[in-house]
């Protein structure tokens, strides 16, 4: 198998079975499989295939004030992860989706993307 013609992401769908074949795939997709996806600035996989672990820890809210980049408190219980994997429905796959979980935790949907800060 591989991606279906103008697939755009790698998602799953709200169900007891959450697995889609639509977009050419059951579960993980190889790395840019989905050049139609990409965002504006040439992110490739930022939504859907496999949620991310990021370094903020979880805490429910986020600050009153307005801020660039806000950071999770300093120690926590669970780490954020985002971006929706091929088992979440398409209203989780977005790089803004925001969950949580304990970092011990192992999920075949999980992954996590190496950053930098481009300043």
């Amino acid at each position: 198998m591989g991606p279906a013609v103008g697939a755009i992401l790698n998602g799953g769908r709200f169900g007891l079975d959450v697995y889609e074949v639509k977009d050419g795939f059951i579960e993980l997709a190889p790395v840019d499989s989905f050049p139609h996806g990409k965002t504006s600035d040439g992110v490739a996989d930022l939504a859907g295939n496999a949620e991310e672990w990021v370094s903020d820890w979880y805490q429910p809210g986020y600050p009153e004030e307005s801020a660039t980049n806000p950071r999770g408190p300093d120690l926590g219980d669970e780490k954020v992860v985002r971006g929706g994997s091929y088992a979440h429905g398409r209203a989780w796959l977005r790089g803004a989706s925001r969950g949580h979980d304990v970092p011990s935790a192992k999920r075949a949907w999980r992954g996590f993307r190496c950053a930098y800060d481009a300043s």
